[in-house]
């Protein structure tokens, strides 16, 4: 039985850790290949200890046994390919996850590059001693020190002097001690313990400063990893072999050196796979800053506040009835918002009570599927959240209602020092409430996140509420739902604002450093009308982008040249595709806002070019027909062809249906019907023909000017 500090209590274990951006970035580009399995990426999260523990933690209620690492494969393969990147984007996001924003980020990297060598090490010296399996060994050596990144993130001030100083081992654990009040070995293992994982994995973590004469009755598994900690910390390829014997680890210098070897191999092989070295990652960070901060950090920031409710809402599959739709909601509550577990209770307006819906595998929270909860004013604090529609906590920072036997009941069984109860509401209409479980120290950070949590709350309770009463499709009830989801556009539009004017601000000052005549200039001027396209875009959204607003006079040439121009080398180059563009030589000017069209051509475009994951050529033609035999009138005809491997009959029936998509749950079967829907604006027309020699799309749009030479079609 281990006794920590009371501190070690009030740290929040919730708060993002930082991550080694070349392990994100590798994961992203991993996941852009067709070919790639589950185990490719779990082999990159392997290598990252926050990544890691990420992974390890949301299995905690599905039942699996923790004591197996392929527990990280098995949240891979639960998250899915579409939800595993939008996690990592998000991360990515995150100012605390990105140490290259940080003075002391190639600190992070020295702790990093520590960190896996001491895994690696771990695991081969395992295959070498009876009793320890190598993939425990590896989880400990992995995570053996992540008890520093929980309170540099928790006590940043306090701590970072103890990183950046050149402290000896034993000076680092004392100072720790004596600023903090704990150390990082305590810290690290009273959050493993609560993994459910093998628990001398938590006692390898818990011991791996101690003296060598104690640790050497330890069990094997503790004393493996104390091996490996010591010799990565006295550098590659030193050691002594007397540590050995006094651990009572048979192993002679021969052996021990071709661990040590194979260890190095290993690991430089693992670096050359994110394109970076132990050399690259001991340079110091140099960053640029405007008025005292990176600009980049505040857009990520706010990038990830409005990418959340998209990740997380939008993508639940609502095909597959309540029960899965509600698991998945749960999930991704957990995933994004760093819910420990969750409880959802549904109102019954009928019995005025709450019913308790299970979606854990863990038997705890399967025991209280059913249960039921009175509507009133004096009741739970479950039931006061939505009769009030507000977030009440268990810890009495939003209200000094007293906590009811039920309420202590339900943090019981979520295993948490507490709870948030958040109400989801549709108008008038009580849809039910949340109940997240949460320890005292994660307050603090999750209610910053309140004004997302709100807008998470209005689209979830829209979306069960469209799925409870699917059957009874009254205008009412979804005019109700209709108007709950538009005010959530309009609060992320406002959002999505923000940072698209920190990025143009920030491609200003990138424009001034480079100097005028630099060739740059000319990607940078596309990137900026790129984001200039955002707000019409978004407009379209909240439903004030009607046809006619910002029309001009359009040459269509001249679109399609300038955007085959900008996806060249950020999106056709890298997939292996040529683009081949046949103009007409006269084609007339057409009356329509540039960005619809430039909207509908990418559409287009991305649908071809993903039909050719191994590359291949697309074709885009374009032609004047004429209306009548007096030359007044026409349509201006759009051809764009790949050599793909075509479409088959039963996709075609249903290829311009919205939410109809057969490229998984990561894509919404969007992108087609909002074309035809913008082409519709104009009077005009799409149309697909399609065969094992490749697909066409055709777009026709009317011209209705007089006296036009026209050409073949």
């Amino acid at each position: 039985m281990q006794y920590y500090p009371n501190i070690v209590d009030k740290i929040n274990n919730a708060i993002p850790l930082p991550c080694l951006p070349h392990v994100l970035y590798k994961i992203i580009h991993t996941l852009k290949v067709p070919s790639h399995t589950p185990a490719d990426i779990t082999r990159l999260v392997q290598m990252d200890p926050s990544l890691s523990l990420k992974m390890l933690r949301l299995k905690i209620n599905d039942g699996f046994n923790r004591r197996d690492l392929d527990t990280i494969g098995q949240s891979i393969t639960g998250l899915g390919a579409g939800h595993l990147k939008n996690m990592i984007l998000t991360t990515l996001a995150s100012p605390v996850s990105n140490p290259q924003f940080w003075e002391s980020g190639h600190i992070f990297n020295q702790f990093w590059l520590h960190s896996l060598r001491c895994a690696i090490l771990s695991a081969n010296l395992a295959q070498h001693v009876p009793t320890v399996n190598p993939d425990d060994a590896y989880v400990a050596g992995l995570l053996h020190d992540i008890g520093k990144l929980v309170l540099w993130t928790n006590f940043r001030k306090d701590y970072e002097p103890i990183v950046k100083k050149p402290l000896a081992i034993h000076q680092i654990v004392m100072a720790e001690s004596t600023r903090i009040g704990t150390n990082h070995c305590e810290t690290g293992c009273a959050l493993l313990k609560t993994l459910n994982l093998n628990p001398l994995i938590g006692d390898a973590v818990l011991y791996h400063h101690w003296p060598a004469k104690d640790v050497a009755h330890a069990l094997p598994v503790v004393k493996t990893v104390y091996a490996a900690n010591m010799i990565a910390h006295i550098g590659e390829g030193a050691y002594d072999i007397d540590l050995f014997e006094m651990l009572g680890i048979d192993l002679k210098r021969g052996p021990l050196n071709k661990i040590l070897a194979a260890t190095e191999r290993q690991l430089n092989t693992a670096l050359g796979d994110l394109e970076t070295s132990v050399e690259g990652l001991s340079q110091p960070a140099t960053h640029d800053t405007i008025g005292g901060s990176h600009p980049v950090q505040t857009l990520l920031d706010q990038f990830r506040e409005v990418c959340l409710i998209h990740f997380s809402v939008d993508q639940i599959r609502t095909d597959s009835g309540p029960e899965i739709a509600l698991k998945q909601m749960l999930f991704y509550l957990k995933v994004y918002f760093d819910v420990y577990t969750a409880i959802f209770f549904y109102y019954d307006s009928k019995s005025n009570q709450l019913y308790a819906k299970a979606t854990e595998s863990d038997h705890r929270l399967r025991d209280i599927e059913g249960a039921r909860l009175a509507l009133q004013e004096n009741g739970s604090l479950v039931a006061r959240s939505l009769i009030d529609k507000k977030t009440l906590d268990s810890f009495g920072y939003l209200t000094n209602d007293r906590v009811s036997i039920a309420d202590s009941q339900l943090i019981d069984l979520m295993g948490t020092g507490g709870m948030i109860c958040i109400p989801l509401t549709v108008g008038s209409r009580r849809i039910g409430v949340i109940c997240a479980g949460i320890n005292e120290p994660q307050f603090p950070g999750l209610w910053k996140q309140q004004p997302i949590i709100e807008q998470f709350s209005e689209r979830a309770a829209a979306l069960l509420w469209s799925i409870f009463k699917v059957k009874e499709q009254a205008p009412e009830k979804i005019e109700v739902a209709a108007r709950t989801d538009t005010g959530s556009i309009r609060k992320i539009i406002h959002e999505v604002n923000n940072p698209i004017g920190i990025i143009k601000n920030y491609l200003d000052v990138l424009g001034m450093k480079i100097g005028k005549n630099s060739g740059a200039q000319e990607e940078l001027a596309i990137i900026r009308e790129e984001i200039e396209r955002i707000p019409g875009i978004i407009a379209q959204i909240s439903g004030n982008g009607s046809a006619g607003a910002g029309d001009d006079i359009v040459d269509i040439n001249h679109v399609i040249e300038d955007l085959a121009r900008l996806l060249q080398k950020s999106v056709l180059e890298p997939s292996n595709i040529t683009l081949h563009f046949q103009p007409a030589l006269l084609l007339p000017d057409f009356t329509a806002n540039r960005n619809n069209l430039v909207q509908v051509f990418t559409n287009l475009l991305k649908n071809s070019v993903e039909a050719m994951p191994d590359g291949g050529n697309i074709t885009i033609r374009t032609a004047f027909v004429i209306g009548d035999e007096f030359g007044q009138g026409g349509k201006i005809v759009i051809h764009i062809r790949d050599d793909g491997p075509g479409i088959s009959e039963d996709i075609l029936k249903h290829l311009f249906e919205p939410g109809y998509s057969t490229k998984g749950p990561e894509h919404f079967g969007l992108g087609l019907s909002i074309s035809q829907e913008i082409l519709n604006r104009y009077d005009g027309s799409l149309t697909c023909t399609s065969s094992d020699q490749g697909t066409t799309f055709k777009i026709s749009l009317p011209y209705s000017g007089e006296d036009f030479t026209w050409s073949m079609e």
